[in-house]
C-alpha cells in the first residue's frame, strides 16, 4: 500500500471542504489591496456571499481598535461604530440583526428612516475578518453576511462588527400636473388649455370632449442608486371609478398597461400624457382623479408619488 504525502493529504482536505458551502475554489480569496491574506501559510476562505450578492474580501487578524480606526484603515471614511459580541443592535437608523446556532449571520434593515448610508460592514470572527463594500453599491437592507471560514471549514461565531456609514441623502420623487392640452381649431391639432392655469388642481371637460394631461415626474436619487418609475394605466383610469370617464395613455401601445422608464440616476424628471373624455352616463359633474407612480431603487426602496385632481365634466343644460 502506497503511503500518503503530505500533498496528497492535502489535497484530500481541500476536497473534503468542498462538500460545506461554497467551492473552495470561490473561498480562497485573497485581497489585493489590504493585509496579507495568509495564516502560517494557509489561504484565507472569505465567507458567504450576501443575499444582496456583495462578496467579501477576507482580511487575516483583527480589526483596527475602534468603529472609527477600523473604517479609516480600510478607507471607508472616518466615521464608524463598532459592536463587541455577537449582539443585535442599532446603528445609524438600521437594525443589525445576529442570527444562526452559532450565531454567525448578520443582517440589516432600516429601523424607521435611514439616517446615514451604509458604506462597508465589517464581520469579526475567529482569526479573520471580512469586509463588505457598499460604497459603489448602497443598499438599505442586506443579509447573510459572516466573518471568513475557520480553518476547520466552519464559519465561526462572530466576535465583533463594524459598521462604517456616511451621510444620508433620502431620495426625492414628486407627481405634478404641468399642462393640459385641448382641441385645437384644425382637426388633428392641440393648443393649450389656458382656463387649467387659474385653477391648476381642477380640469373642466365640456361633455363629448377631450383634454389631454402632461404629468412630471420628478426625482433626485442618492449616489450609487439606479431607479425604474412604473405607471400602471389600469391602476391610474381605474380611479374613475363607474364615471365612465375615457381615460387611455398615450405611450407605446405594445406595452399597455404597464409603462417603464428605467437606468435613471441622479436627478432627472420624466413627463408622461394620458387623455380624459367626458361623456357617457354618469360622467356629468366633478370627480376625484388620483394619479400615481412607482419608483424602484436598486437599494431596495420603494416609493411612490400621487397627484389628486378634479375633474369636472361640464354638460349641456337641459331647457
Amino acid at each position: 500500500m502506497k503511503a500518503l504525502t503530505a500533498s496528497s493529504l492535502t489535497g484530500l482536505a481541500l476536497l473534503a471542504l468542498t462538500g460545506c458551502g461554497e467551492s473552495v475554489s470561490n473561498r480562497l480569496m485573497a485581497p489585493t489591496d489590504g493585509p496579507s491574506a495568509t495564516k502560517a501559510g494557509t489561504p484565507i476562505m472569505r465567507g458567504l456571499t450576501s443575499s444582496a450578492g456583495v462578496v467579501p474580501t477576507a482580511y487575516d487578524g483583527n480589526t483596527s481598535g475602534d468603529g472609527s480606526s477600523s473604517c479609516s484603515a480600510l478607507g471607508f471614511g472616518s466615521t464608524g461604530t463598532k459592536v463587541d459580541g455577537a449582539y443585535s443592535q442599532k446603528v445609524g437608523g438600521y437594525q443589525f440583526t445576529v442570527s444562526g446556532s452559532e450565531k454567525q449571520y448578520l443582517a440589516f434593515a432600516p429601523s424607521g428612516t435611514p439616517t446615514s448610508t451604509i458604506l462597508a460592514v465589517i464581520v469579526k470572527g475567529g482569526d479573520a475578518y471580512d469586509v463588505y463594500n457598499y460604497r459603489n453599491n448602497p443598499r438599505t437592507s442586506d443579509a447573510g453576511l459572516t466573518s471568513p471560514y475557520n480553518h476547520g471549514g466552519n464559519i465561526p461565531t462572530i466576535s465583533h462588527y463594524v459598521v462604517c456609514y456616511g451621510p444620508y441623502t433620502p431620495p426625492i420623487f414628486t407627481k405634478t400636473l404641468v399642462g393640459v392640452m385641448k382641441e385645437g381649431a384644425t382637426i388633428g391639432s392641440m393648443e393649450d388649455d389656458l382656463s387649467w392655469r387659474d385653477h391648476p388642481d381642477l380640469v373642466i371637460i365640456p361633455w363629448g370632449r377631450t383634454r389631454w394631461l402632461d404629468w412630471q415626474l420628478s426625482y433626485t436619487l442618492p449616489p450609487g442608486v439606479t431607479g425604474i418609475i412604473t405607471e400602471n394605466a389600469t391602476t391610474v383610469c381605474g380611479s374613475l371609478g363607474t364615471f365612465r370617464l375615457q381615460c387611455t395613455f398615450n405611450e407605446n401601445p405594445a406595452t399597455y398597461p404597464i409603462y417603464t422608464w428605467s437606468g435613471l440616476s441622479g436627478q432627472g424628471a420624466v413627463l408622461v400624457m394620458n387623455d380624459l373624455g367626458g361623456g357617457g352616463a354618469g360622467s356629468c359633474g366633478d370627480h376625484d382623479y388620483t394619479n400615481t407612480a412607482t419608483l424602484a431603487l436598486s437599494n431596495g426602496t420603494t416609493l411612490t408619488a400621487s397627484k389628486t385632481i378634479t375633474v369636472r365634466v361640464v354638460c349641456p343644460t337641459t331647457p
